[in-house]
This record gives structure tokens, C-alpha cells and sequence, in this order.
């Protein structure tokens, strides 16, 4: 059965001062899994994760993608993705959960925030010498998060952000693509688009931001990912439509409003036109295609 709202996963642990901050918390994979049944189903975090996986295969659903899970592997949630792990009971490793602040990140530009930027990988396969250079981090994140001394954020922020510097290093070896000017425009237009899709704003004030003429940010998009300004604008709402309609018992109408829409029509007409289906008829197809009762919209 739907909840009425997409289950979300704040970071909070009364015990611990960083939780407390919503900033860090470290633990177990299998651990998580067993003692949070609600990280079976649906969810999102108000954070992002870092799981890397020493043994076991599983298997990992991600805003309507299924991802293979075969360790040594490295797995990147961010902050909003609806997931679960239909399948991770043989699966072990150590979790991080964090937020930028942590990391001093104001922008995901540079540095171990960069690995944040759309598109992000999900899953990255680490070599056996990769998972021993991790597992060296990974056992003084365990040391100091169960510890009291002294600066230990600084030694957690450091870990924390070797690691995430080093995934993105193997990310990019294993995708072996060039970082073209137009690629790096690209990239800036989707990080600046998961700041402010929700006030849909117009292509010219993300070609202001970005310093390019609106004809330019077109024309670069087109280029790399096939779609106008427009279009990847409309996609990423379009995103977070189906992820309520397929995951929610909200209403057409409260979804349209969630999301921005000041009339609920045109919220169905928009998403017909690119969706190819109404809400009602996607969230009917979602149902079906997941075994769950249908909902009334």
C-alpha cells in the first residue's frame, strides 16, 4: 500500500553531535538494512549516501532505473533520489551519510563536492587495489566516529573527502571522456537546474547565470543531451511528477501544487504533452506494472 507521502530519512542521531547537526553519520550497510526496515521500501534522505561494498550482489532502484549491485562496488545517493534496495541481504560495507556543509562545499564545482554534479554516477566498480586504499579511510572514519577526541570533523571531513575524490578520479577513468568546454557548461546548467527546477524558472535566467546568451545554452544542450533548455527544464519536473504519482497517495491536484503548479489542468496538460499519458493514466500503468492497489487520484 502507497503511503500518503513519499517516506523522508532526515539525519539525526540524538547520540551523536555530527547526526545531531545533520552533517555525518557512518555505520553498516547490513545493519541499516536490518534494524531500518523502512530502507527496504521507498524512501529519500534529506542528505546523501556513500555506500561501498566489500562482498555480496544485490540490487538497487533509483527513480524508476534498476541498477546490478556486484561488489567491490561504490554506490552515489543523493539528497532527494526515491529508492530502495529490493534485494541486499548479502550485501556488506560500510554507509556514509553527510552534508556539504561538512565537506565546506558552498558550490559542487571543484573539489570532493564535484562528484555531486549532474550526471552523477550511481554505481562505480572498484578494483581490488581501489578497495584497499578505501578500506584504510574507511577504518579511521570507524575509529574517530566512535570516538571523543579532539577535531575529529576535521578527520572525518578529510577521510570522507579523500574518498569521494578518489571515486571521482576512477568515474572519469572508466568513462574515459573528454571534459569538453560544452560538457562543463552542461554540467553547470543541471546542478544550477536541481537548485530551482521546482520555480521553473525561464531559460533566460539560467543562460544570465551561467554567463552564456540563451541561444548558446540551447544550442551547447542540444549538442550534449539532445534536448533544448526547455526540454531538460520540463524533464527534471516531469521527474519529480512521476516519482509522487508512482510513490504517493497524494492527489493529482496536491501534486501539482507540491511541485509548483498553480493550476492543476495545466499541470496534467503539461505532463500529457510530455509524458505522452495523463497523471492519472501514468500512475495507473505505475501500479499495475508494481502490483499495488490503485489509488484514487
Amino acid at each position: 500500500m502507497k503511503r500518503q507521502h513519499i517516506p523522508e530519512i532526515g539525519l539525526h542521531n540524538p547520540a551523536d553531535e555530527f547526526s545531531r547537526q545533520g552533517i555525518f553519520t557512518h555505520g553498516r550497510f547490513e545493519d541499516n538494512v536490518r534494524e531500518a526496515p523502512v530502507r527496504a521500501g521507498l524512501h529519500r534522505h534529506t542528505f546523501h549516501e556513500l555506500a561501498i561494498f566489500e562482498s555480496g550482489t544485490g540490487t538497487y532502484l533509483a527513480d524508476f532505473e534498476t541498477y546490478q549491485i556486484d561488489a567491490p562496488c561504490a554506490v552515489i545517493i543523493p539528497s532527494g533520489t526515491v529508492h530502495q534496495w529490493p534485494d541486499a541481504k548479502n550485501l556488506e560495507g560500510d554507509i556514509i551519510a553527510f552534508d556539504l556543509e561538512l565537506l565546506a562545499a558552498t558550490d559542487r564545482s571543484r573539489g570532493p563536492a564535484a562528484i555531486l554534479r549532474p550526471p552523477i554516477p550511481t554505481v562505480t566498480p572498484l578494483t581490488s587495489g581501489i578497495l584497499k586504499d578505501f578500506e584504510v579511510l574507511l577504518k579511521k572514519i570507524r575509529t574517530e566516529w566512535v570516538s571523543d577526541y579532539p577535531h575529529r570533523r576535521h578527520v572525518l571531513r578529510s577521510c570522507l573527502s579523500i574518498l569521494l575524490v578518489d571515486l571521482l578520479r576512477e568515474h572519469l577513468r572508466l568513462s574515459d571522456q573528454p571534459h569538453t568546454a560544452a560538457e562543463r557548461l552542461y554540467t553547470e546548467f543541471l546542478d544550477l537546474l536541481e537548485q530551482s527546477w521546482r520555480s521553473n524558472p525561464p531559460p533566460k535566467q539560467f543562460a544570465t547565470a551561467l554567463n552564456v546568451s540563451t541561444d548558446h545554452l540551447a544550442a551547447t544542450l542540444r549538442k550534449i543531451a539532445g534536448k533544448n533548455t526547455s526540454q531538460l527544464i520540463q524533464e527534471r519536473i516531469l521527474l519529480e511528477s512521476k516519482r509522487q504519482l508512482a510513490h504517493s497517495r497524494m492527489s493529482v491536484s496536491e501534486i501539482a501544487y507540491d511541485i509548483g503548479f498553480e493550476d492543476p489542468s495545466y499541470f496534467t496538460r503539461v505532463f500529457r504533452k510530455n509524458a505522452g499519458m495523463t497523471p492519472k493514466q501514468f500512475r495507473e500503468e505505475s501500479d499495475r506494472l508494481h502490483g499495488e492497489s490503485l489509488e484514487s487520484s
